[in-house]
């Protein structure tokens, strides 16, 4: 998560209309065991329905930590791939600013989250790239890949913006957005989730242009992404849906950097706000600011930069910093994709 991780009220859709967006927050599905074939999940009649992921640990001081991962368990060495889709957001502003997302749509259409790239661990995507290279010491020379299928591309919806939950202001003489959490991730992504029929096997990218999503009770701290875990009750079931926010600028629309974020960090914490990964307390390497204990791949490395194909991404951190390793278990021994860090996590 990019800034300050922020526990959310989850949507429950069967209250939705009646609640005004207001839900509750229900538990996540039974998982299968370390190893096991989780392609489909261990899911009984009641319970809840959500992406393919398989649940391991690790042990550090003592302490066993478990973890759920998107995919099956790389010990199996095959393929999952995720279907997606891609829902664009106009938003229109109370002062008559207006955003339209469609050049954005088209580039991150086109990009190396959903298009094959040359990256270390092979011709790829992004978030492909950071699931086998954190798993090489298991998965290296094998058909292990968590993919991200092509994205359907849903009709423009247009969301007027009520001025009590956002307004526009001007950042380096360019006019952006500032939309408020509540209203935007916890009300229009699951009626829109709903509006379309997106199945919860299914995970979403929200896209619109030039706006940030303010952090909950600020009017200036904002996020610039967000993977969230949407609990929502349909006709066919309870579902926890998997969602992407990143946000995106008509300056450079191939900076998908919050984008790409956001995707390496869902795949490694897919039920990311009311079940996350927990792993040993640990400091931002770069600053030794102590920033947390959940297991976030980008945060410890944020705005360290680089390009493939003309996009631009972040860096992003392997499992084995987290679990403190030595050496790492990842791609030629490295803790992260640029091999800036020379050594694991120190905790807090």
């Amino acid at each position: 998560m990019i800034s300050r991780h922020v526990l959310l009220a989850i949507v429950s859709a069967a209250l939705l209309a009646a609640c005004g967006g207001k839900g509750m927050q229900p538990t996540v599905p039974t998982q299968r065991a370390a190893d096991s074939d989780a392609a489909s999940p261990a899911l009984t009649a009641s319970a809840t329905t959500t992406v393919p992921f398989f649940q391991s640990s690790f042990t550090f001081g003592g302490k066993t930590f478990t973890y759920k991962m998107v995919g099956k368990s790389p010990a199996l060495k095959s393929t999952v791939v995720i279907p997606t889709a891609i829902v664009p957001v106009k938003l229109i502003f109370s002062d008559g600013t207006t955003f339209d997302p469609a050049a954005v749509v088209s580039s991150l259409s086109a990009s190396p989250i959903f298009k094959n790239a040359s990256f270390q661990a092979g011709n790829t995507q992004y978030g492909d790239e950071q699931m086998r290279s954190e798993f090489w010491s298991i998965v290296a020379n094998s058909n292990y890949h968590v993919l991200l299928g092509t994205p359907t591309v849903f009709p423009m919806v247009t969301e007027r913006v009520p001025s009590t939950n956002g307004f526009t202001t001007t950042v380096n003489g360019v006019k952006q957005g500032r939309i408020t959490f509540n209203w935007f991730m916890n009300t229009i992504q699951p009626q829109l989730i709903q509006h379309f029929g997106i199945k919860a096997t299914t995970l979403t990218f929200f896209s619109n242009l030039n706006t940030r999503v303010l952090e909950p009770g600020s009017t200036t701290s904002t996020f610039g992404g967000y993977h969230d875990s949407l609990h929502i009750t349909t006709s066919s079931g309870a579902g926890i849906f998997g969602t992407i926010w990143g946000a995106m600028f008509s300056s450079n629309t191939r900076d998908v950097t919050h984008v790409g974020h956001e995707v390496a960090e869902w795949l490694n914490d897919p039920f990311y706000p009311s079940s996350p990964n927990i792993v040993p307390s640990w400091r931002l390497p770069f600053t030794g600011v102590c920033d947390g204990n959940r297991l976030e791949v980008g945060d410890p490395a944020t705005l360290k930069l680089f390009t493939i194909n003309g996009y631009t991404f972040e860096d992003m951190v392997f499992l084995s910093w987290f679990s403190r390793d030595v050496p790492s278990k990842a791609i030629h021994g490295q803790y992260d994709q640029l091999n800036l860090l020379s050594s694991p996590a120190r905790s807090c």
